[in-house]
């Protein structure tokens, strides 16, 4: 049967701190290993996340 209920900013920022590192972390280690070519454009374009952690 579903339900409502609250949860806070503060909850929600406790459950997604973790994820959000490791993908951040993840995405810095790819960049590091990015050709100086690819980096500038990546910095000139932006990149697109997709996926479930997008």
């Amino acid at each position: 049967v579903p339900r409502s209920f609250t949860i806070s900013s503060n909850e929600i920022l406790e459950a997604l701190t973790d994820p959000l590192n490791n993908i951040v972390s993840a995405v810095k280690n790819a960049l590091e290993q990015t050709p100086p070519e690819l980096g500038a454009d990546i910095a000139d374009r932006g990149m697109m996340l997709t996926g479930g952690g997008a």
